[in-house]
């Protein structure tokens, strides 16, 4: 999915994942780093993206919330349109047990010979 949203907007209630042809939406997790959002399928991989980020670049603040991506084809405009929902209310909790909990599920996920990331629960 892409890190450019044409729309972003904040819910209450993520819609439901929808999987066609010309419509595809999917639950997850959006970082905001400065202005631009950024999303994951998984929280872990979301975390470990927004804290090395804000390591790298000097941001200050990192958001993480759940999150629905979506691409939908507009027949309109001739081509497919970016949108992002962001569940109200739901920010990932920060502190260090926490931050210790999901930097060592995000490394027991990886495989070297892959670029996914696996849940390891």
């Amino acid at each position: 999915m892409p890190n450019h949203y044409e729309s972003v907007t904040e819910v209450e209630q993520l819609p439901r994942p929808v999987h066609s042809p010309s419509h595809v939406r999917e639950n997850g997790h959006a970082v905001l780093l400065g202005e631009q959002w950024f999303w994951f399928s998984k929280l872990e991989p979301a975390y470990v993206f927004a804290r090395a980020a804000r390591m790298a670049s000097g941001i200050g603040d990192m958001c993480i919330k759940e999150a629905a991506t979506e691409v939908k084809f507009s027949e309109r405009l001739g081509r497919d349109v970016f949108a992002l929902y962001t569940l109200a209310g739901s920010g990932v909790d920060q502190s260090p047990e926490c931050d210790r909990d999901l930097v060592s599920r995000f490394v027991a996920g990886l495989n070297p010979r892959s670029v996914s990331w696996t849940d390891p629960s």
